[in-house]
């Protein structure tokens, strides 16, 4: 008798890449490893400056030149408005480059650590583990005064 699968399938760069064993031989990770993996690549994301317009790049559909998100160390992490326009950037680039990640939601919120520039992104989605899909949070900090974001 078949047996339902608990994992998700590790992409192919990541074990390509892996070091000394951080991988294993495993083909597959479980949620704690899915969840990991999902966060080191929406922080390669966050940290990876697209060439396009935050206007060229809402519109566009995506290809490998377009990876990353646009500079928006121009924008105010006191701005209601350049906060939604943050939110609507990383949440197209998480459609675009992130597809194990669905039903994505961004909101980005000023932080209130003190710290200048400083926001943080609150990302949520599904992603699927076997054949069922698991809610994912996570919670960002973003410097919008020089794009430094770390997954947290």
């Amino acid at each position: 008798m078949s047996e339902l699968s608990r994992s998700a399938a590790i992409p192919l760069f990541q074990r390509l890449c892996a070091r000394n064993g951080e991988i294993g031989d495993a083909a597959a990770f479980d949620a704690a490893g899915l969840q990991a993996s999902i966060a080191n690549e929406i922080a390669s994301l966050l940290n990876t400056r697209s060439s396009l317009t935050m206007a060229e790049f809402l519109k566009c559909q995506g290809t490998v030149l377009d990876f990353g998100i646009p500079d928006f160390s121009s924008l105010s992490c006191r701005s209601t408005e350049d906060l939604t326009t943050v939110s609507q950037a990383v949440q197209h680039a998480i459609a675009l480059f992130e597809p194990r990640l669905s039903h994505t939601q961004v909101v980005a919120l000023q932080d209130d650590s003190g710290h200048r520039g400083q926001a943080k992104l609150q990302i949520s989605g599904a992603v699927r583990l076997g054949m069922t899909l698991r809610r994912v949070d996570f919670e960002i900090p973003v410097n919008l005064s020089d794009g430094v974001s770390e997954a947290v």
